[in-house]
């Protein structure tokens, strides 16, 4: 609307390659200003006129300058300087009009004219008009001179009108079914059945059979520490959607840590994309989003990754990497966000934070460590970071190289690299506070503080409803206790799981618990970490007892019956399965 083209953007000219900001613009129509069509820092202007198709400024200014008209550069777009043709050059990257203007006061007119093409195109217009209007008056005027019994060389008028009216018939049928479906040479569908055509990274990847992600790009696939760089997604509904779903983008290494701002705005150029439940089924829809590599995040290479998730419930339905991008040279102008800590190593400076200041054993810690060169070390480094007990002695060591794939070898002054350091902490810890502290060659520095607090524990195995005994490696189902009686259709099923850790879990296991009908569709579930994600297995000492309570919310439509209970952990299958409405339970692994 600003600029001479739709909103959708449509119609832009070949040389725009990025929308100009218009918040200026969007300002001064909310405000009921007129919109300033101009860009001229150094020099006053004066709008002497203004036409459908092009305005008039004076423009006074102490020395030459470009005058911006803040219009989109079509073919057949003219200018004049006072009175004189002037050369009118498109911007780069807006595809704006721009013309040098002398020093002094100048009149600039800018005025929209026709081309050759559009010339021709209106001769041919206006000449089959013409054609058509003379036809017409022909055979009226015959009808009225011609007498009953027309002569053989000249068409009845009787068949003239069904003629004229199958011709302009077809014209009309002609767009629907040749040209928009595309069985001409004139057009070239982009999205096709095998996928989106032209798309710089295609990927056809199906989230939970709700959307389809067609393709991605990026502007550049290897950008610098201190750079943006926009990413492009092409989505597709493969239904009717009755649900708004969101999209997270983030960079990622091997390891799944980010190495991406949290922010990841649409770019200014973006144009409003409507919600997912409103998106038609036969179209393609692009969405775009800056990202921005944390300060420090090491050269190498990297994953863009795009998650969708529903708006209700925020419940991802799909992650997938969409494909690489480089980090080809370290940050040098920006800092990191976390707090100084001081001097360390070889010219070494040091910004640091943990994620969090408290935790229980078992759970992990992510610890940020930025590293400033004032030299380059000239050699790789490594360092050792530790958890302080309070008598100072170290509870947990974790040995480092410094820049990671980026080594200290490498850093040249002035570049600023980031260390993201996961620890686990050990299951055996005790309750108390406890300091970060890293040590490089020596010297060592002293960061935040941790307070643990562990949680009670049970070696003695307390009464289950049912022993069940369910040996899943690590650790074992010994046992359930199933309510009491049948439960009722939209109330909640209580479920008592007590768990035996037969060793410390090197990861965490997470639990599912399902209830199915006979025909094994799901009917309720309580998923998640055990104890209502206080008690992760990786914090379980061998021969320990757990006992967590899952609580099932039946639909209030659930018709009467047997149904079967599924307890997931790590993959394995344990059935607890009622063996009458109300009494007894088995298990089975499967």
């Amino acid at each position: 609307m600003l600029l001479g083209t739709t909103n959708a953007a449509e119609f832009l000219p070949g040389w725009v390659k990025q929308l100009p900001d218009l918040t200026v613009h969007r300002a001064q129509l909310l405000a009921g200003q007129p919109v300033a069509r101009y860009d001229a820092a150094d020099g006053r202007i004066t709008l002497l006129a203004s036409r459908a198709l092009g305005d008039t400024f004076r423009v006074t200014a102490p020395e030459p300058f470009t005058f911006v008209y803040q219009m989109f550069y079509f073919p057949g777009w003219r200018a004049t300087v006072n009175g004189r043709p002037a050369p009118v050059q498109p911007t780069d990257p807006e595809g704006l009009m721009a013309v040098d203007l002398p020093a002094g006061t100048s009149t600039v007119t800018f005025q929209f004219g026709a081309t050759l093409p559009r010339v021709w195109g209106e001769m041919l217009s206006v000449g089959g008009l013409v054609a058509v209007v003379g036809l017409l008056l022909r055979a009226g005027s015959r009808q009225k001179a011609g007498g009953s019994v027309p002569s053989a060389d000249r068409l009845p008028p009787a068949a003239f009108y069904p003629a004229a009216f199958a011709l302009a018939a077809a014209l009309a049928l002609a767009r629907p079914l040749l040209y928009d479906s595309g069985r001409t040479p004139l057009l070239r569908r982009g999205l096709t059945p095998d996928g989106l055509r032209g798309v710089q990274h295609p990927l056809n990847i199906d989230f939970a059979g709700e959307l389809t992600l067609l393709g991605w790009q990026a502007g550049r696939e290897s950008i610098g520490g201190d750079e943006t760089v926009t990413v492009h997604f092409y989505w597709k509904a493969n239904h009717r959607l009755g649900i708004p779903y969101g999209f997270n983008v983030r960079l990622t290494d091997a390891a799944g840590r980010t190495w991406s701002e949290r922010d990841t705005p649409h770019p200014r150029d973006w144009r409003f994309m409507p919600g997912t439940d409103f998106w038609p089924e036969d179209q393609y829809l692009l969405d775009s989003y800056v990202l921005t590599p944390l300060a420090g995040t090491p050269p190498g290479e990297y994953q863009v990754e795009v998650t969708a998730f529903s708006r209700l419930d925020l419940q991802a339905i799909g992650v997938t990497p969409a494909g690489p991008l480089a980090i080809a040279s370290p940050t040098r102008q920006r800092r990191c966000a976390e707090a100084e800590r001081g001097s360390l190593g070889p010219h070494l400076t040091l910004q640091a934070a943990a994620n969090r200041a408290e935790a229980a054993p078992g759970e992990s810690v992510l610890l940020n460590l930025c590293w400033l060169a004032g030299q380059a070390p000239g050699r790789d480094l490594t360092g050792e970071l530790q958890l302080l007990d309070d008598t100072g002695r170290p509870a947990v060591t974790r040995s480092f190289a410094l820049g990671g794939g980026y080594p200290a070898a490498r850093w040249q002054p002035g570049d600023l690299v980031r260390d993201q350091i996961e620890v686990q902490l050990p299951a055996a810890l005790d309750t108390g506070d406890y300091r970060w502290a890293v040590v490089v060659e020596a010297s060592s520095l002293a960061l935040d503080s941790l307070h643990l607090t562990a949680p009670e524990r049970n070696f003695t195995a307390p009464a289950v409803g049912q022993v069940l005994n369910a040996d899943l490696g690590p650790v074992t189902l010994y046992g359930a206790t199933l309510p009491a009686s049948g439960a009722e259709p939209g109330t909640a099923a209580t479920v008592t799981l007590v768990w035996a850790a037969n060793q410390t879990p090197a990861s965490g296991l997470r639990v599912f618990v399902h209830l199915t009908d006979s025909l094994g569709t799901l009917v309720a579930q309580s998923d998640g970490v055990p104890a209502d994600w206080t008690r992760p297995t990786t914090g379980w000492l061998p021969g320990e007892f757990v006992t967590e309570v899952r609580r099932l919310v039946l639909p209030e439509d659930l018709a009467p019956g047997e149904f079967a209970l599924w307890e997931i952990p790590a993959r394995t299958n344990v059935t607890v399965e009622p063996t009458t409405k109300d009494s007894g339970a088995r298990a089975r692994r499967d």
